[in-house]
């Protein structure tokens, strides 16, 4: 390096004969921490009163130009700023300080460093000990009062990757100084800017009708705040999402956010706060090689006061590209309601219904270079302005993405600022959505170009997560595939450069699907060189990972389970950290660890692998291994252990049960008409044609006439969903953000628990639900004053308590709606109910909402004075009115002929309860829990909620809880157990001649 020399003094000696050598090393003063504002410290308290002072009154100020905005922002920013100041403090720690250390340890170490005896010395590790462990029981103990116990699997995980490496630029030189190390992430982030762009591409989409736009809501607001974390990482400002929620909800500084935002909307500006950002460089997880800037990610740390704005805008435009089609059927990453699941199930659908049809199936794996950072900013609004979007926001985003700035983070050194003038940072709510209808068009007319669907020769398809995506191309032969999936690469790749993408050659994968008794060589693909791009020819993969999937050549998905049942059991085996049978985590908290933490882990893309017709038992003894370890580590129990017994007392499902419980889930209930899976549902019902283009994965004739009973994963979808099961309207008119009942009408709407006074033009509502086994009713009584008017009691078909509570709101909304008064006072005894029953956002009957704001809209739009307020009233506590309603819901359970309605949350619950007797008739198995388990009925009632009913009364204390699982199992270290697996050793009773067993010592 230039900065380190070596001199040699040949004349001079040191201690030996020998020269002495000078040695000039560059060393950096150590790191210094940030200042920082400890949480729930009266430190926090005061910043929190200041930065809501820092908000003027909304009535007091104008926001009629930019010049304005940006005033009021520099203003409100400074004085945060100063207060963070004020209150903020740097800590006094080091890269050898721990958070146990104190005033204890540090008196243990002066006594032995005074006299450093062996008594002084075991004195001073047992009190570094004890220490240890009073702290760690303290952050387990706050972590479990906060319910989040999931936040102590860091401590099991791997150390983080170094990023001490030497990274070298795309020549191979060496980047030794932080300013040669921020032009190379120049270099690498930003390599799109200078790309040519042909807008004439466009010319080929339609232009589709310019839509309206309406205000950002305080509803809005309140709903996307609420939706982040509690822990993030700030930018510049150091406001966190914590600060957020509380100025959202503060009666000063909210409306005034609100008001900063919409005229940021209105007057197409964005200011300077919300446009600095921190881009932090952090490794990619796995890569060979640290040392080139290709295998780094550049993340963007912005204010969250202006991600709190984007994230609504987001959401906004989500709602309007998939009610609109703008999204391209194949496009499932960043889109709502899409997951890589679904993704998989599709292929793999695809694959199989192909291979049905006598044809063989390639796929053509690409990725786009540098997704995020390379969307060119004027090809966006463009493509804005061509789909249809509000001008307000065409204009608003050609603001939002100019004249920004960025600093480089690396080994907690900061770059100077630098422009960011393309791309949209990873990291922001808006860089999913804004990068998908980037693409969007260059998917819907490549689209345009794949081969039609025959009947039975050939067929063309593709697939997009974010930025992979998939060539699929069928036929009956081998070499065909290949050649056509040639042909269509080359035409992707063009379309994409054309507007400024580009496919990276180094992640192209080739995999082939061919039919069960093929013989034959597997071709290999060429593709020619292009401008600066060598020529690549791609084998065939053996194994190919897609979107955290692996499939095989046959799709026997043995590799895929293998690989998350050892991630899962590795898992496991590093939680005892948290806790054993003496301390740490109680039971009921390890379970909990278990099923959030590694039960996804252990059964991800279980809709993708796992056949419920015809499932497969050694395919499953990899996931049962990793189950029987984590029971193991619940309980406190022995390796010998029965594992079904342990399943029992842990509340675990047994891993087939859970599987099918997992698959037969009615999940097409919440999706909308427009979803790939959705659309094979409606046709396999009604044999309609689902409304999405026919070239992408919506299965021509070649795939939709394939016999009921095929073994298909969208053939399981379809079977898991009951004929009259509830719809869910997820792109209703009043779902629109913004449009919503709450955001136009939030001053008519009141939530409280006060009776209001008594009026005469007032109307009084009680509801009230009952079940009566697998049927549910509703009904509801209508007082003006202390009169009662009228009253109505219906059957709700099969459904939930909660269910037939809103469907009673409903109906109470529906007919009081039809009459005059000013307003309306519904009080019901289900919280959740009265909470969801203006909410149009997915939820349990959905539908039943957006009635409800239907009918309320009509009639709040009839007179500016007119207003619903919504009562909690506690239920069997002898209130008069919620007794009659009660009484009558009861009546018409036991008396109204039922409806053939079945809602959502019921259906589950009837898969749940079909699986949950399964697993009782297994626990009355001697071979399944064990031959020796306690025999007592009471012991074997399963479930699998709130760790049923052994964690449920011994779940609190791992030494209770580990001997009473051992005794019940009667795997203990007592005779009777020493006779079975260590017969050598001594079986007899410590008290008497007596063989100790389990019976003698209970008795």
């Amino acid at each position: 390096s230039p900065s380190t020399s070596l001199v040699v003094d040949a004349i001079g000696r040191g201690a030996s004969d020998h020269a002495v050598l000078t040695i000039t090393l560059p060393l950096s003063p150590e790191f210094a921490p940030p200042p920082r504002i400890k949480r729930k410290s009266d430190e926090e308290a005061s910043f929190l009163i200041a930065a809501c002072g820092a908000f003027p009154p909304a009535d007091d100020i104008v926001l009629d130009d930019a010049d304005s905005v940006q005033v009021l922002c520099d203003t409100i920013f400074n004085s945060i700023k100063q207060a963070f100041q004020r209150y903020a403090t740097t800590p006094k720690i080091s890269t050898r300080s721990k958070r146990w250390w104190n005033d204890e340890c540090r008196e243990a170490l002066r006594v032995y460093r005074d006299d450093r005896s062996q008594e002084n010395r075991r004195a001073y590790f047992r009190m570094v000990r004890s220490v240890q462990k009073a702290h760690y029981q303290s952050v387990i103990d706050e972590v479990v009062a906060k319910h989040r116990v999931w936040d102590l699997t860091s401590w099991t995980r791997p150390r983080p990757l170094p990023t001490t490496s030497i990274i070298k630029d795309r020549h191979g030189v060496p980047l030794t100084s932080l300013a040669e190390l921020s032009n190379g992430f120049q270099q690498q982030f930003f390599s799109a800017a200078d790309r040519p762009i042909d807008y004439s591409t466009l010319d080929n989409l339609e232009r589709l009708p310019t839509r309206t736009f309406e205000p950002i809501s305080h509803a809005e607001m309140v709903e996307q705040a609420a939706t982040c974390a509690a822990r993030s990482s700030p930018g510049p400002d150091h406001i966190t999402w914590p600060v957020v929620k509380i100025l959202v909800e503060d009666p000063v500084a909210g409306p005034t956010l609100l008001k900063i935002f919409n005229a940021c909307l209105r007057l197409a500006y964005w200011p300077t706060q919300f446009k600095v950002s921190t881009t932090v460089v952090i490794p990619k997880p796995k890569k060979p090689d640290y040392t080139v800037l290709k295998a780094y990610r550049p993340i963007v740390l912005l204010s969250c006061l202006g991600k709190l704005c984007e994230k609504i805008l987001a959401n906004r435009l989500q709602f309007e590209a998939l009610k609109h089609n703008i999204f391209h059927a194949s496009q499932c990453g960043g889109v709502k309601a899409h997951c890589t699941e679904d993704a998989g199930v599709l292929l793999v659908h695809h694959v199989l219904a192909a291979r049905a049809k006598g044809l063989h199936t390639s796929c053509l794996a690409v990725d786009i270079a540098q997704f995020y950072p390379s969307v060119p900013h004027e090809l966006l609004s463009r493509v804005l302005e061509r789909q249809g979007f509000a001008p307000e926001y065409v204009a608003f985003f050609r603001a939002y993405l100019t004249d920004r700035v960025t600093q480089f983070r690396w080994n907690n050194n900061l770059s100077d600022p630098c422009p960011a003038d393309v791309g949209v940072g990873q990291g922001s709510a808006l860089s999913p959505v804004l990068a998908n209808l980037c693409i969007a068009p260059i998917l819907h007319i490549f689209s345009t170009s794949l081969p039609r669907p025959r009947v039975t020769v050939e067929l063309a398809s593709m697939l997009f997560y974010v930025d992979d995506g998939v060539l699929i191309y069928s036929s009956d032969s081998m070499g065909a595939n290949v050649t056509m999936l040639k042909h269509l690469f080359s035409l992707l790749r063009s379309l994409f450069l054309r507007l400024g993408f580009v496919l990276e050659p180094d992640k192209l994968e080739l995999m082939h699907f061919p039919l069960p008794k093929f013989s034959g060589n597997l071709p290999s693909l060429s593709i020619p060189s292009e401008p600066s791009v060598p020529s690549v020819t791609l084998k065939p993969l053996l194994i190919w990972r897609y979107l955290g999937f692996f499939f095989d050549r046959n799709l026997n998905f043995r590799h895929h389970v293998n690989f998350y049942a050892t991630r899962a059991l590795s898992t496991v085996r590093s939680y005892p950290l948290l806790g054993n049978s003496s301390r740490g985590l109680s039971p009921s908290h390890k379970r909990q660890i278990y099923v959030s933490c590694v039960l996804p882990l252990l059964t991800y893309g279980v809709r993708v692998w796992y056949n419920p017709r015809k499932p497969r038992l050694n395919l499953l003894k990899p996931l049962r291994r990793a189950q029987t370890t984590a029971a193991r580590w619940i309980l406190g129990t022995f390796r010998t252990s029965p594992a079904g017994g342990m399943e029992v007392l842990a509340g675990l499902l047994p891993v087939p049960l859970h599987l099918k419980n997992s698959t037969y889930v009615p999940i097409s209930a919440f999706l909308a008409s427009r979803h790939p899976t959705f659309s094979f549902v409606l046709f396999q019902m009604a044999q309609i044609s689902p409304p999405v283009p026919p070239t992408s994965f919506t299965y021509g004739p070649a795939l939709r006439r394939l016999p009921a009973q095929s073994s298909l994963p969208l053939h399981f979808v379809s079977e898991g969903r009951p004929e009259h099961i509830e719809e869910s309207l997820p792109l209703h008119p009043e779902c629109h953000p913004g449009k919503r009942l709450v955001d136009t009408f939030s001053s008519s709407i009141h939530y409280d628990i006060t009776h209001p006074k008594k009026s005469s033009d007032t109307f009084h509502l009680w509801l009230a639900q009952f079940r009566y086994g697998n049927r549910a009713a509703a009904s509801f009584r209508a007082f003006r004053g202390q009169q009662e008017l009228f009253k109505r009691a219906i059957s709700c078909g099969h459904a939930t308590s909660y269910d037939a509570e809103l469907f009673g709101l409903y109906m109470a909304i529906r007919h009081l709606t039809q009459v005059d008064a000013s307003s309306i006072h519904l009080y019901c005894d289900n919280e959740a109910a009265l909470r969801t029953l203006f909410d149009t956002r997915n939820h349990a009957s959905q539908m039943l909402s957006v009635m409800a704001c239907k009918s309320a809209r009509e009639w709040l739009e009839g007179h500016p004075d007119r207003s619903i307020h919504l009562h909690w009233c506690p239920g069997h506590v002898g209130i008069d009115n919620n007794e009659l309603v009660d009484r009558d819901a009861k009546e018409a359970a036991t008396s109204l002929p039922i409806t053939p309605y079945i809602s959502h949350a019921y259906a589950r619950q009837r898969v749940t309860g079909g699986v949950t007797k399964e697993w009782h008739l297994l626990a009355q198995l001697p071979s399944h829990i064990g031959h020796s388990f306690f025999p007592n009925s009471r012991l074997r009632k399963v479930s699998h909620i709130k760790g049923g009913p052994f964690l449920a009364a011994f779940g609190d204390s791992s030494p209770l809880a580990a001997r009473l699982a051992r005794t019940i199992l009667n795997h203990a270290p007592i005779g009777e157990f020493r006779s079975r697996f260590f017969p050598h050793e001594n079986i007899t009773c410590n008290w008497c001649p007596a063989r100790q067993t389990r019976r003698h010592i209970l008795n």
